[in-house]
């Protein structure tokens, strides 16, 4: 189904994913209960997965490198919500600060998208509040056991892995099982006033996020299966009534055309599985905080039939380039000779001007006619950035 109607399963892995979940174990549902039927700060499904992000609160990249404790051994006795930085962001911003703009291609290049900056927020390098937003990674059992069996929480594993291929010539060392998953919700400080309207969770602070944009992955397909899915808060004017939802609209709502949703479940002359006159809303959100949160669209391979470069970015996650693709970005998620002590995100690819499409094999040292081991410069790390911006050596 991911393969032949993949907006369908992005919608019930959606329902999957959002089930309520079962008290004190990680990730499974509550079949006692409904979907849709949330207790005030009782987790969903995905919330009880492994956490990945959270700096040395991650249950998955220690800080110290250490060996992450077994799935079972996860303390689900309590909420853990910790929210992080835009690892999006972070990779884009680095490769900014760091590329040598020195001939004129580059300089050129950064130019244009100074321009385009200061015309749409949709193009802003360095939007307005970018720091507001906050980021949750989790991962569920299958990506966690992988990780932690082949050492990639630390790196050192990930360098081992690489020096491992560069022995072997093997490119696809690194190959998580096609059970595995990975959620990426981004978050955003709202009011009192919108409780009702998101899925909401409550910082140490005391501080109220409201769930803006969940993006799932799963390898359902050798390239990965890639669903976004947002708040009608970030879509349509109307939609905003509160000073939060319009502060929402006006920081994520300025779309290009080619980045508005596309749901054929829900939109267009196919789309059965929605109400009468509400586009994009799927009937069995009815009635529930589910209601407000739509599919922008899913991903399943770089290029269309007619090889049109894909393109799927959502307007919170990658607000500074809304001309992205999910699954190129990701393909570029790889590690490459350790420099020193730098970290693997210090010697990882540069995606700054890579466009959406089939990546260029050469980047990976991947040449026509160069068989020697040696020719692997990057091992790619099976489109998961998460380890590579987050494992610290080993200590």
């Amino acid at each position: 189904m991911a393969f032949t109607n993949p907006d369908e399963y992005a919608w019930r892995l959606f329902f999957f994913l959002n089930h309520p979940a079962k008290e004190g174990i990680a990730g499974k549902p509550d079949e006692t209960k409904k979907f849709g039927q949330l207790d005030e700060q009782a987790a969903v499904v995905w919330e009880t997965w492994a956490l990945a992000s959270g700096k040395d609160k991650s249950e998955v990249f220690r800080p110290d490198g250490a060996h992450p404790v077994s799935w079972d051994g996860l303390d689900r006795t309590k909420n853990l919500f910790i929210l992080d930085e835009n690892i999006e962001r972070q990779v884009f911003e680095m490769d900014l600060q760091e590329s040598q703009i020195l001939d004129k291609t580059l300089k050129r290049q950064k130019n244009q998208l100074r321009r385009r900056r200061s015309r749409s927020k949709a193009l802003m390098i360095f939007p307005p509040n970018a720091s507001d937003d906050r980021q949750e990674v989790r991962m569920n059992r299958s990506t966690f056991d992988f990780i932690s069996s082949h050492e990639m929480y630390n790196a050192d594993g990930l360098e081992h892995l690489l020096a491992q291929a560069r022995r072997t010539g093997n490119r696809s060392l690194i190959t998580l099982p096609s059970c595995s998953k990975e959620v990426k919700a981004e978050w955003w400080p709202i009011d009192e006033s919108q409780k009702t309207r998101y899925l909401w969770r409550q910082d140490e602070n005391k501080q109220l996020w409201g769930l803006v944009s969940l993006h799932i992955i799963t390898k359902d397909l050798p390239n990965w299966f890639w669903a976004d899915f947002g708040h009608i808060d970030c879509e349509s004017a109307p939609s905003a009534k509160t000073e939060g939802e319009k502060d929402m609209l006006a920081t994520c709502g300025n779309q290009p055309a080619e980045t508005k949703p596309v749901d054929r479940t829900t939109r267009g002359p196919n789309g059965t599985a929605g109400p009468s006159g509400l586009n994009g809303i799927r009937k069995e959100t009815e009635g529930t905080i589910w209601a407000n949160y739509i599919l922008r669209g899913t991903e399943t391979n770089f290029t269309s039939a007619t090889g049109r470069a894909n393109i799927l970015s959502n307007p919170v996650l990658e607000r500074f380039n809304q001309q992205s693709s999910c699954i190129t970005c990701h393909a570029l998620a790889a590690i490459g000779l350790p420099s020193g002590n730098n970290l693997p995100k210090d010697n990882r690819l540069r995606t700054l001007n890579q466009q959406p499409g089939t990546p260029d094999p050469v980047q990976f040292g991947d040449v026509p006619g160069c068989e020697a081991p040696s020719c692997i410069k990057y091992l790619q790390t099976d489109f998961m950035w998460a380890p590579i911006m987050l494992a610290q050596r080993q200590k």
